[in-house]
């Protein structure tokens, strides 16, 4: 068994990778952005919206995570993604 620390180190190691996962994903979606209005379509898009859900829950299911859990992690990543959208 690792101590505390150790615990607690992993943790922040991988707290820092998700962040920089955001952080490219962002980044990504602001280019997918500029691909939309370039064709002129909406930024909304609830199929693909619902797409990214079901394959969100579909992992958090393999991965033994709370449903409900995942599905307010998304929601709140998808609703940031379109603002930062709407903004470019």
């Amino acid at each position: 068994m690792l101590s505390l620390k150790s615990n607690r180190e992993i943790i922040d190691s991988i707290d820092n990778k998700m962040i920089s996962l955001l952080s490219e994903r962002i980044r990504i979606a602001e280019e997918i952005s500029g691909i939309k209005k370039e064709k002129g379509l909406k930024i909304a898009d609830k199929a693909r919206e619902k797409q990214v859900m079901n394959n969100a829950v579909t992992q958090a299911a393999e991965n033994g995570l709370d449903e409900g859990f995942i599905r307010e992690i998304f929601s709140k990543i998808i609703d940031y993604t379109k603002s930062k959208q709407a903004l470019k």
